[in-house]
């Protein structure tokens, strides 16, 4: 896995699986955080820079579709859910509702590794293609187009 230095926060009240996730994705170079509630995680996230949450569905206080709608009331971070509910309409829900996957509890490290990989991967390769779409370049001449302003007079 090509994740070293990725920052993953990891919402689930499972403190046993969010250290088996923290341990099982450290050992592939990602920094691991974990909040056992969904109450503050929003909060969280808009006070600190990640590149994927993994949520659980069923969560005490918060559920996990209230979570990912706060989520995405103010951000795109790439959202693989979590549920022991395996039912068609349940991920229907999910990703409907801003999920980018869902995974069905219980579930092998390594397909959970895998689509971890993959996300990560489409998330860097779209934020290198917003990169390359507002810089300009002619020979050694680079132009940022958001720093960029004209005026006329």
């Amino acid at each position: 896995m090509h994740s070293v230095n990725q920052k993953i926060l990891v919402i689930d009240d499972d403190k046993a699986l969010c250290e088996l996730l923290r341990q099982c994705l450290g050992n592939e170079g990602c920094e691991v955080t974990c909040l056992y509630s969904g109450r503050d995680a929003a909060l969280y996230l808009k006070n600190n820079a990640m590149n994927l949450v993994i949520l659980d569905v069923m969560l005490p206080e918060t559920d996990g579709f209230t979570v990912l709608r706060q989520i995405r009331s103010f951000s795109s971070i790439p959202v693989l859910m979590l549920s022991a509910k395996g039912e068609e309409m349940s991920k229907v829900l999910g990703l409907r509702t801003g999920a980018d996957d869902y995974l069905t509890k219980p579930f092998g490290l390594s397909e959970l590794t895998a689509r971890v990989e993959t996300l990560l991967r489409r998330c860097q390769s779209s934020t290198l293609h917003q990169e390359r779409k507002k810089l300009l370049r002619f020979h050694q001449l680079q132009i940022d187009r958001e720093k960029v302003s004209c005026h006329m007079e």
